[in-house]
């Protein structure tokens, strides 16, 4: 695990844009959530994590990214939502000037909006770094493409017995 983190911490430093892309439970979200928790230092400013996988297909990416950085989605106390452009051009703002990690996880259902967010954010915020899990890639210039294979069955084992232990000790 620890090889695996440092070449994915390699890759984030020289691309700004990493996908892990894999099927469905092959082990996107944990490998991303991990990676994250354990690389706090290599991003003074933030790492936030945003599960996309909630939304509705074409869904307010951009709202959910806002919520996991701390933005509120609101104008004011009691008002409606802020539409989508007003909360992206937050995102820009806030983004702008920081060393930081935002994961968007599970972005198959929203490919585009999250496309569309991950080019945006990245021209404007060149400290930011973005590391996505997907089903499938989200086609925009300078994305890397990273392979999560599913675990081979002796590690799934020891997985499960990790996971079921502990779930048992609690």
């Amino acid at each position: 695990h620890k090889s695996t983190a440092f070449r994915l911490l390699a890759t984030l430093e020289s691309h700004r844009l990493v996908t892990l892309l894999g099927a469905g439970g092959c082990g996107k979200t944990r490998l991303a959530t991990e990676f994250a928790r354990t690389r706090l230092a290599h991003f003074p400013d933030g790492v936030w994590f945003a599960p996309l996988d909630r939304l509705a297909i074409g869904g307010a990416v951009a709202e959910t990214v806002a919520e996991a950085v701390g933005l509120s989605t609101a104008d004011t106390a009691g008002q409606p939502p802020l539409a989508s452009p007003d909360m992206q051009e937050r995102l820009r703002t806030l983004l702008a000037e920081r060393t930081a990690l935002v994961v968007l996880d599970n972005c198959e259902h929203v490919i585009d909006a999250a496309a569309r967010l991950a080019v945006d954010l990245l021209a404007s915020a060149p400290g930011l770094r973005l590391l996505t899990t997907s089903r499938e890639a989200l086609r925009v210039p300078g994305e890397v493409v990273w392979r999560v294979t599913p675990l081979a069955i002796d590690d799934a084992v020891t997985l499960f017995t990790e996971r079921a232990n502990a779930a048992m000790s609690n």
